[in-house]
This record gives C-alpha cells, sequence and structure tokens, in this order.
C-alpha cells in the first residue's frame, strides 16, 4: 500500500508565511508593486501559482523568471526558517503520520503536494515531521505535462513505487491524504482511494459531496472538556432549590457539604462557562473562514455561499442548490446562513428553558450571535482580544454592584434572606409533582433569569466570546502553538488563578456574614478567568501528548456532539431529579457526596453514548436536525465508511476459501467481429495490464489464444487472454474484496480502447464464480446426495440397485427485474462415464460449482462499461452469498466431510 499526504493544511499550517515569502519574492525581482491578490493557492501546483502571479503582474511567464521566482521564494523561506517556526502541525497529524508509519501492513508513505521539493521540505522539517519518513514524492514540479495538473501527480507516485519496490501498484491500493476537493478528484481521477480531512477551507459536507472514500473533521477535545465540567456547577441548579447555589447549608450543614460546595464553586463555578462560551466565539471565526477566504462573485440562490472558483455546474456545498444569482444582497458572505443558525439556536435555547430547565445558556449564546459577534469577526485579534476582555469585566462590575446593592438591602434589614430566590417549599413541590406544576415554577424561574440576570450577564458573554474570536485569529484556541507554549500558559495561568480564587473565596466568606454566597456568585467569574484559561491551554496541551489520547479521544468524540450531549444532560437529570414521568423525584433529597456520583454517572453516560454513536454516524442526532433545518434540505448523517483509516485490503464478504479448494472469479467481453491479433495493439494492451499487475510477466501463445499470466503459484494468480471474438480475463483464489475485481475492472475500462472494440461490437459481458471442492469416490453420487436428498429423486439415491453415474444439474435463470441479464448454476462433477464408470470416481478432479451472469448488449456507451461491470459483480455477489454457498457449496461440503477416506 501506498498512502500519500499532502502537506499544507492536511499535515501543518504556516500562518501564510509561504504566501508571504512568494509576495517577497515577487517584489525584490520585479518591485514593490507586485501583488497576488486574487491567486487561488488551494489545490494549485506551485509552477503554476507562480505563473499565474506573473500574468496578474503582466509579466512573462518565462521559465526564466518561474525559475527566478521559484529561487527567491526558496531563499526568503530558508531565511526566515533559520530565526522563527516556519510551520506547525496541526492537530492529529502527528498521531495519524506515526499510525500509518507503524501499521502491520507496512506502508509505504509519500508526499504528493503543489509544493516544490526545497520548500516543501522546509515546512515538513518545520512542523516537526522526519523527511525520511516519506519515501515516494510526487512534487508541484513533478508533472511530465507541458500544462501542469495536479492529476497527473498520481500516476508519478505510482511510477516511483515501481521504481524503488520493483513492482507496479494496483490504484486502488493508493491512499491520498488531503484537505481540498483537488485532492479528492485528482485521487478519485486515477482510481485511488481518497482520505479527505476538513482542515482546509472546504467543509467536511463539500469534501463528501467531491467523493472522497472516508472523510474526518478535526478533533474538538476543549469544548468537550467545557461541556462536562459546565455540568459541575449546573448540577446544583438541577438537583437543589434556587438558594442553594448561593447558601450550602440548603443541602446540609456538615463538612463534607461545605467542602463539595467550596471545590465547586471554585473549581467549577463560572470557569467552564467561561471555556464554552470561548468556544463558541472561536466558532464564529472558524465557521466565517470558508466564506470569507473565497473572491466574490456568483452565489449560491439559497444559502448566499459564494460560489466563484468552482466548476460552473456544481451544486452548493453548503445546501445542494443548483442555483446561482450576482452578488447583490446586503449581508456579508455566510450571513444568512449564520442567522439562520442562531435564529434556530434561539429557538431550541427557548423550548430548553421553558419545557425541560430553567438554567438554559443556549438562549443568551443565540442573542450573543444575532445581536454583535458577526459584525466584528473581522476586528484586529487583540483588539478583539482585549476590548472582549474589557466588555467582561465591565459586565461583571454591573453585576458584583448588583449582589452589593442587594445585600446592603439585607444588612439594612430592608429585605430578608427569604426574598433571595424563589420560596424553596414551592420549588420542591412542584419539581417533584406534575409537569404542568413544574412548568409553573420552572417558567418564574426562566423569566428572572433572562429578563433580570440577563441584564448584567449578556455583556459578560459578549466579552468572553470576542475573547475566543481574536484567540482564533492570533493561532492560539486553534491549538496552532507549541506543546512548550500551552504548557507553560497553562502551569503560569493555573499557577496563578488557583491561589487567587481560594483567597478571594476565603476572604469573601470571612468579612460577608449574610450570604457570604451570594456575593461570591458574581466575584467568581472575574476572579476565575486566569483559571478558565488555564484550563483551556492545559487541554490543548494535552491534544499535543500521545500519552493523554485516553483522555483526548473521549473528549474529542463528546466536543463534537456538543449540542446533542447539552439536551442529553438535561434529559438525565431532569429523570433522576425531577417527579414528572419516569422521574424519579429525588429533587432536594441529595447532598453533595451523592450529587457528584450523579456528575460521574452523566459524564460516563456522555462519553460513552458520543463514542458508540460517531461510530456509525458523522453527527449528533441534534447537530444534524440543526443542520437539516439550516439549509432546509436533508444531509447525509450515516458513515460513507466503515473503516478509521484506509490501511489494509478490503475484506472478502463470505470465506469462500473455508468452503472450497480453489475459488475463483473469470470476466469476459464477447465481441461480434474478430478482435485484432497483429503484434502492436495485444502488446500494448499486455503491457497496460502488466503496469497495474508487474507481477503478470509471463507472455503465452496457445492454440487459440494471447495470454498474459502470472506465475502459477502466484496468489492470487491472474490471467489475461485473447480469443479472436472475447477478452477474457480472471483470478485465482483472491484474498480480498480487491483481488477479487480490480483486474477484471482494469480489463472492462482498456481493451476497448487498445481493441478497437466498439458499442454495436460488444455482444454481451459476461461473469463467472467457481468453487472447486476436492472429494474422492464418485463425485455424482456426492452431488446427487448432497442436493437431490428430499427431492422427490431420493428414492433413487436410496435404491441400492442404482449406482449414480451422472449428476450435474444445471439451473438456468432470465432476472425478471433486470431484462437482459442471464444467470444459471451449474455443477460439473467430471466423473467418467461409460462401462464401469460408476464405480470409478475422478479423485484428481474436483467437483465444481459455478454461477455465470450475462448481459447483452451491455452499453451505447463504452464509458459505461465499468458501471455495469460494477452492477454485475453487485448481482453475483448476492447470488453467491444468498444461494450459491447456503444451497449448494454447504450441502456438498458437508456430504463430503460426512464420508471417510
Amino acid at each position: 500500500m501506498l498512502i500519500l499526504y499532502d502537506i499544507d493544511m492536511t499535515l501543518l499550517e504556516t500562518n501564510h508565511i509561504g504566501i508571504d515569502c512568494l509576495r517577497h519574492a515577487g517584489q525584490s525581482l520585479f518591485g514593490d508593486d507586485f501583488t497576488i491578490e486574487g491567486i487561488t493557492f488551494g489545490g494549485c501546483l506551485d509552477p503554476v501559482i507562480i505563473a499565474d502571479m506573473l500574468v496578474l503582474n503582466e509579466i512573462d511567464p518565462s521559465e526564466e523568471n518561474i525559475q527566478a521566482m521559484r529561487t527567491g521564494y526558496h531563499k526568503h523561506l530558508e531565511t526566515l526558517s533559520k530565526t522563527q517556526s516556519v510551520a506547525r502541525a496541526l492537530p492529529g497529524a502527528h498521531d495519524l503520520v506515526f499510525a500509518t508509519a507503524s501499521h502491520h501492513s507496512k506502508p509505504t508513505l509519500g508526499l504528493l503536494t503543489g509544493n516544490y521539493p526545497e520548500t516543501g521540505t522546509i515546512k515538513i522539517q518545520a512542523a516537526g515531521f522526519d523527511p525520511a519518513l516519506f519515501t515516494v514524492n510526487a512534487w508541484g514540479d513533478s508533472s511530465p505535462h507541458e500544462k501542469p495538473h495536479r492529476s497527473h501527480l498520481p500516476p508519478v507516485a505510482m511510477d516511483l513505487y515501481h521504481a524503488e519496490k520493483e513492482i507496479r501498484i494496483d490504484p486502488q491500493s493508493v491512499v491520498i491524504i488531503g484537505d481540498t476537493i483537488h485532492d479528492v478528484s485528482c485521487g478519485k481521477d486515477n482510481g485511488c482511494r481518497v482520505l479527505a480531512v476538513a482542515t482546509g477551507h472546504a467543509g467536511f459536507d463539500e469534501l463528501v459531496d467531491a467523493g472522497a472514500d472516508h472523510t474526518v473533521e478535526d478533533l474538538k477535545d476543549t469544548e468537550g472538556f467545557a461541556l462536562l465540567g459546565i455540568l459541575g456547577p449546573n448540577i446544583v441548579a438541577f438537583s437543589q432549590p434556587m438558594n442553594a447555589m448561593t447558601d450550602p447549608n440548603v443541602i446540609g450543614d456538615t463538612p463534607a457539604n461545605h467542602l463539595a460546595h467550596t471545590i465547586t464553586t471554585t473549581v467549577f463555578l463560572g470557569k467552564f462557562m467561561f471555556l464554552f462560551a470561548l468556544l463558541f466565539g472561536s466558532g464564529v471565526i472558524m465557521y466565517a473562514r470558508k466564506y470569507d477566504h473565497r473572491e466574490l462573485g456568483d452565489i449560491c440562490a439559497r444559502c448566499g455561499y459564494p460560489m466563484k472558483g468552482l466548476d460552473g455546474d456544481a451544486p452548493c456545498p453548503e445546501c445542494n442548490c443548483p442555483d446561482r444569482k450576482a452578488k447583490k444582497h446586503k449581508l456579508s458572505e455566510g450571513a444568512t446562513l449564520w442567522y439562520i443558525r442562531c435564529c434556530l439556536l434561539l429557538m431550541f435555547g427557548m423550548i430548553h428553558a421553558y419545557c425541560f430547565w430553567y438554567g438554559d445558556i443556549l438562549t443568551f449564546y443565540a442573542i450573543s450571535g444575532l445581536t454583535a459577534l458577526w459584525w466584528i469577526r473581522r476586528l484586529n485579534p487583540k483588539l478583539l482580544f482585549f476590548g472582549g476582555m474589557g466588555l467582561y469585566f465591565f459586565g461583571s462590575l454591573l453585576l458584583i454592584g448588583f449582589s452589593f446593592l442587594g445585600y446592603n438591602a439585607l444588612s439594612q434589614g430592608q429585605t430578608t434572606v427569604d426574598s433571595f430566590g424563589a420560596n424553596p417549599d414551592v420549588e420542591i413541590a412542584g419539581y417533584t409533582g406534575t409537569y404542568i406544576e413544574a412548568f409553573k415554577v420552572r417558567f418564574f424561574s426562566v423569566l428572572f433569569m433572562q429578563l433580570v440576570l440577563g441584564i448584567f450577564f449578556q455583556p459578560i458573554l459578549w466579552g468572553i466570546m470576542a475573547m475566543g474570536m481574536g484567540l482564533t485569529k492570533m493561532k492560539i484556541l486553534t491549538g496552532e502553538r507549541s506543546l512548550r507554549f500551552y504548557a507553560i500558559w497553562a502551569l503560569v495561568l493555573l499557577g496563578a488563578g488557583i491561589p487567587m480564587t481560594a483567597t478571594g473565596y476565603s476572604l469573601v466568606h470571612q468579612h460577608f456574614t449574610l450570604l457570604p454566597g451570594f456575593i461570591w456568585q458574581s466575584m467568581a467569574q472575574p476572579i476565575g478567568v486566569p483559571i478558565a484559561l488555564g484550563y483551556g491551554a492545559l487541554i490543548l496541551a494535552l491534544t499535543k501528548c500521545d500519552w493523554a489520547r485516553i483522555v483526548t479521544t473521549p473528549l474529542a468524540a463528546v466536543g463534537r456532539m456538543a449540542l446533542s450531549n447539552y439536551f442529553l444532560q438535561t434529559f438525565l437529570c431532569t429523570t433522576i431529579f425531577y417527579g414528572y414521568g419516569i422521574g424519579f423525584g429525588l429533587f432536594a433529597q441529595l447532598e453533595y457526596p451523592m450529587i457528584w456520583l450523579v456528575v460521574l454517572g452523566v459524564w460516563s453516560v456522555n462519553i460513552i453514548f458520543s463514542m458508540l454513536w460517531l461510530r456509525v454516524f458523522v453527527m449528533g442526532p441534534f447537530e444534524w436536525v440543526w443542520r437539516v433545518l439550516t439549509y432546509r434540505q436533508l444531509v447525509p448523517i450515516v458513515r460513507r465508511s466503515s473503516s478509521d483509516l484506509p490501511i489494509g485490503g478490503l475484506q472478502m464478504p463470505s470465506s469462500y476459501r473455508a468452503l472450497c479448494s480453489d475459488f475463483y472469479i473469470n470476466s469476459k467481453l464477447n465481441v461480434r467481429m474478430e478482435l485484432p491479433s497483429n503484434r502492436e495493439p495485444v502488446l500494448d494492451l499486455f503491457e497496460r495490464t502488466r503496469r497495474s499487475f508487474p507481477a503478470m510477466n509471463a507472455f503465452r501463445r496457445y492454440k487459440d489464444e494471447l495470454a498474459l499470466e502470472s506465475a502459477a503459484n502466484a496468489q492470487p494468480h491472474r490471467w489475461m487472454a485473447i480469443r479472436a471474438a472475447s477478452v477474457r480475463s480472471g483470478v485465482v483464489n483472491p484474498s480480498n474484496e480487491d483481488e477479487m475485481y480490480s483486474l477484471h475492472r482494469l480489463a472492462a475500462e482498456v481493451s476497448p480502447y487498445y481493441l478497437s472494440i466498439s458499442p454495436l461490437d460488444l455482444e454481451y459481458i459476461e461473469l463467472l464464480y467457481g468453487f472447486d471442492l476436492a472429494a474422492k469416490e464418485n463425485h455424482d453420487e456426492i452431488a446427487a446426495s448432497a442436493l437431490l436428498a428430499g427431492s422427490p429423486l431420493a428414492a433413487l439415491i436410496d435404491n441400492e440397485s442404482i449406482k449414480i453415474s451422472d449428476c450435474q444439474p444445471l439451473l438456468g435463470m432470465n432476472l425478471l427485474d433486470e431484462p437482459g441479464l442471464e444467470a444459471h448454476f451449474e455443477i460439473k462433477t467430471r466423473t467418467k462415464t461409460g462401462p464401469g464408470a460408476h464405480s470409478a470416481g475422478s479423485s484428481s478432479e474436483p467437483i465444481s460449482v459455478y454461477l455465470t451472469l450475462r448481459r447483452y448488449d451491455p452499453v451505447t456507451d463504452l464509458k459505461d462499461l465499468g458501471t455495469q461491470l460494477n452492477e454485475l459483480i453487485e448481482r453475483g455477489q448476492d447470488l453467491v452469498d444468498q444461494y450459491a454457498v447456503p444451497n449448494l457449496l454447504l450441502p456438498l461440503r458437508e456430504e463430503i466431510g460426512s464420508r471417510s477416506y
């Protein structure tokens, strides 16, 4: 197997350093007016990119000028690499390279990239990859054609593989891993398999629609960590009256409860909400990038997706709409979809808040997205971060001021403790009663949360989300910095934040004797910022450590299903604590230690559910609903491939070799006129076949045919033969599905062109499945006993005065649901006939079971011949598995095994 990696945005990210070096090269050669605006980089080859730059600047794209640009580019990048890191590995890239390099099948690794070799090597070294791992490399200057294109590179890589291994490789054994639709198309155009990684500008759905065999997304470990952590403080709101969040004595005046309350409010309170909101802001930037990076031009008529640079007949990669229109709307790219998404999130949040749990956060997130976030995404990242921090602290000060006003009124006797929050007795009665009773209590709690606290809370959220946007644009929150960077910041932030928070908690409880928890609730937000950022740095550091995958992999699964898991937490907690429906009604009955056991249980369910679900589906159920409603059309949810890594061959659908001594598949293209038998076309066809199957190196001339074969003991043994009116091919004892059919597909694809076969000349295409079973004694008796026992002919078989001398059933079928398709099962016993043959078997010959499928006049266009063969293969596979194996092979094998030799 040969695995070919793309470089930019697949293995690594250069943060536009490579593009800047190209610009500098052009400016140093041709002046400061040299521009690269409007140049397309993704999926293109460096020689083509440079030529386009020269044409854009009205400079002759001569070989001399292209070489001068190449030299300058290399010089600038090499100089820069000596003083700073010019590339960093994308999350999971080192893991994937390690996994493929160490796989038991020992695949060959290589690069398939638009980069020049000298600049590409600098990038992969800077990102921490060993260039020696990649031994078969097709670079941007490797195309042998005058007009180079990415689709030319896979054959170059396969030729290099042949030169290194001295064997030809089947294109189906080549896997290309890349991030653009160009990586997908260049692989599929050359018969290779493609693993698409949605780490570049192309979205997940866009890569799926492009035809990738398997598509994976970037990891989101931090989001999963934040989602699980949010349940820490939320569990009190699920399980206790509202005033328990500020007064631990409501749960129980015991040391254990006070300790648990201290840990909850210092370690969890506000930190994971902060982190989750930070990631929501980051998501705005990540979502906008696939729109903002494209040039303006035609847009999708339905969702506003910019279509410039896409094929003229291609549907929208976002919503699959085929229609386009000129860009005339006032909203920026992607705004339409963004506001639809936020409106849907607001709807989800309102339903969640009023119908299930008053502590909903989605409503506030949706309002943030609708009011400000989209319009500020293009601001300077430092302005976003520090401006967001200022807004956050402003909102926090408002909340602290509100808390002090309430505390002052309490201390002066103007109000009582009972007025802080709803009446606990009313809450307990409501949440342990019917759904209607719970709804009445929840309704007023939601109004308080959204209309009173929301006034102070919304500026806090705006600030956090703006900080997340800034950190994302600074390449910090995306995991693009080094392990050392995140580890240092985690140590500094947690080292400063934990003592600061603990000290603040202690001082509040020393100086505020009346409801100190009420004051701490508002002060914990700003004081806990270093801890929240430290948590994020810690998780990002862990994603870069191989030993931490036992932690980060489950968190990644939870994060990819964040919305579904958020709702799952609500369902589980309300079921445990509320009394309606199937609820257990444990509201206000558990103390902190038991409450935390519930938290651990819910976390476990989140993780297990996420990992099991994502084995089958590409996204969570509510994420799918959100996407369907956004695009107003069904989108795929089931994974298109069952394998996580495209390593190793496809397994056979049934263990045919366990049922027989030899298993083979033959195909035939039968023509009405004689085929050419002169030297050139035949040898050209055989040479083309040998390039794909190097072991087929023996040329044979028989009485009626010319043949190309592999050695008789080769595994599998392959052959191709040309007769006067047919082209035949066969494979004996294949070990997997790829080996079963790859030669036949090649024969159907190329032989019509080498041998000048036209659709009018093609009479039929045939596929034969053969199974040989070794047996002694009389083969006809074995066949009769195995296949006719229990039939009306059984009396003949059981009659001791009769010896069966010929039993070779032939069952022909016209498949009515497919006109023109014939099939027949046939048993060949090969027992000698004539006098005395009834007592003598032919033990040197096997019993053979054949299934033959034949389609007459299969195509009107030779391009469809491969499709017809695949349909024949699919139908043949079904007939073998449903009829041949249970009704022919198994009875024959059992009968042979029951006889003692």
